[in-house]
Parts: structure tokens; sequence; C-alpha cells
């Protein structure tokens, strides 16, 4: 039902918290980080947290979103920040609720 796409660059340090969180959401059923040719392990614990990972066409934010975007296999896309040490566990379903719901 919904996508949830993570760009990142050297985020190893909250990227897990970030992933799980999102995967934690019933109605997320596929969570894409798109790394920016990180130099640490955000790749790495990206994919233990549960995430797929692709390799950005081109460095940047924007690219990134885009590249995430085009990978998505769903009709509704949540973009999450990679550094969200502090990600409220509701903030995915209370982000997409309205859209699933047609409110």
């Amino acid at each position: 039902m919904i996508s949830v796409i993570i760009p990142a660059l050297n985020e190893e340090n909250t990227i897990a918290t970030v992933v799980k969180t999102a995967l934690d959401t019933k109605s997320v059923t596929e969570v894409i980080v798109v790394d920016d040719k990180s130099f640490d392990n955000t790749v790495m614990e990206a994919k233990k947290a549960g995430a797929s990972v692709i390799t950005s066409t081109k460095m940047g934010k924007g690219a990134s979103m885009r590249d995430g975007l085009l990978a998505s296999s769903q009709n509704i896309i949540l973009y999450l920040d990679a550094d969200l040490s502090t990600l409220n566990p509701d903030v995915c379903r209370i982000m997409t609720e309205p859209i699933i719901n047609g409110s």
C-alpha cells in the first residue's frame, strides 16, 4: 500500500531506527533506502533493519528522492529523512491515514 523512501548519506547511527519505525507501520509494504554513496556502514545497517537499498544515480537529495520514487512499487509514497533518531512510531500512520481513507 505505501512505499517509504529514505534518502541517506552517512547515516549509520540513525538509519536502522528510521527503517524499523517505518516497517512497524501496518500500511507500509516496502522501505527503500537510497544511498548517496555513503562512506560509512549506512547500507549494511539499512539492510540489517529490513530495507531494500539502492544507490543513487547522482549525488544529491533530490536525485535520491527521484531514484527512490522510480524504484517504488506502491501508489502512495512517504519520504522520511534518514537522520530522524527520535522518530515517533505513529508518524507514518498519521501522515498517510488521510490519504488511505480519502479524507
